[in-house]
This record gives C-alpha cells, structure tokens and sequence, in this order.
C-alpha cells in the first residue's frame, strides 16, 4: 500500500434561475464517482445537490456544490438523469476530460479536479401537459 494521497472532486451543479418551476417540487441531481485510487483499489461514491426555494435566488443562473475528498486516482464522474432537466452542457473542467454525459479525471498526480455540469429545463409543454392531465385526469 503507497501513501496515497486525498485530492479534492469539486462538481458543480448550475440551473437557470428562471426555469426552475417550485410546484414541481426541489431540483435535486445526483453525481456518481467511480474509479481506482492508485493502489488499484475500486471505489464508488455518491452525493446529491438539492436546491431549495428558501436559498435559491431565481432571477440568474443558480448553482450548487458537490465535493468528493478522495484518494488519488482516476476516476469518471457522471450525473443521473432526472424528468424535469436535461444536460446542456459540461464545462469549466480542470484535469479532467468530457467524454459524452461524463467526466474523465485522471487525479493519480495527487491534483484536484473540477467540472460545472449546466442543466436545461427539458420542453414546458412537458410541464404544461402532466399537469393538464393531472388535473383533467384526477380531479
């Protein structure tokens, strides 16, 4: 076993203020980190970030973040789809690379790594049509 090393995983979650829709309840995303440390050793870890009415400011982009103390490694952060948003972009990325929905860290020089996850609300008529049917349907 070499003396490894703790490095520091920072993700940021950023939403546009505007589209968050509170009757629907808190924005809640998850980001999963899996990878090997540099003893060859897996690990898996798992955070959520929830954005609140009460510390949310909706009238600019918001965001959140999740930080993961880690030993050094390589590692591949992704983050769970959810039914209201939908990724629009992955940036703000350093030493690590984007690779479709995920991101690719390699941290085994016992650096730290960052990326900023942006979300999209998907389509309001989404939104418009569950709860036309919710209330049509249910009441």
């Amino acid at each position: 076993m070499t003396d490894v090393k703790m490095v520091t995983l920072t993700i940021n979650k950023i939403l546009h203020g505007d589209e968050i829709v509170w009757g629907q309840g808190n924005p809640a995303f998850t980001f999963t980190v899996k990878g090997t440390d540099l003893d060859g050793e897996e690990r898996i870890y798992s955070k959520t970030v929830e954005f609140t009415k009460e510390n949310t400011d909706t009238r600019a982009d918001v965001s959140k973040r999740a930080v993961f103390a880690l030993p050094a490694g390589k590692y591949q952060v992704q983050e769970s789809k959810v039914m209201r948003y939908k990724l629009e972009k992955i940036d703000q990325v350093v030493n690590g690379t984007v690779q479709g929905n995920t991101v690719q860290f390699d941290l085994s020089g016992n650096q730290n790594g960052t990326a900023s996850f942006y979300k999209q609300e998907k389509r309001r008529w989404f939104t418009d049509r569950y709860r036309l049917c919710a209330e049509y349907c249910y009441s």
